[in-house]
């Protein structure tokens, strides 16, 4: 019975610390699935105004704004893994832009067609 006193004991801040680390995984996968979301808004919005041919400045422009409205997750994150997460994100929305001709209208507006 003293061991199973013991455990009973234990049981409600062994629970909390099971809690507290989901509730953290949890947190951390949302933060990630939201980053790679506004990426591909981010990169939108960069090759809207400032075109192709200019890749290095459209990175830095989605690394600016991407510190201004999430400085702590971006705290966390290398100009280097930051640099591939946009890459992805450029994929996502080169298939956008090729699927969705709103959103290519969006883009290209105003701007001539070759």
């Amino acid at each position: 019975m003293d061991i199973l006193t013991m455990i009973l004991g234990y049981l409600p801040m062994v629970l909390v610390i099971i809690i507290l680390i989901g509730g953290t995984i949890t947190a951390f996968i949302n933060s990630k699935h939201s980053l790679k979301q506004w990426l591909i808004y981010g990169t939108i919005e960069a090759e809207k105004a400032l075109g192709s041919g200019v890749g290095a400045l459209k990175l830095r422009q989605v690394w600016e704004n991407a510190n201004c409205i999430m400085p702590f997750i971006m705290k966390f994150i290398s100009f280097e893994k930051f640099s591939e997460l946009v890459d992805e994100a450029l994929v996502e929305m080169r298939k956008m832009l090729e699927s969705n001709k709103k959103i290519d209208e969006y883009v290209n507006e105003g701007k001539e067609t070759e």
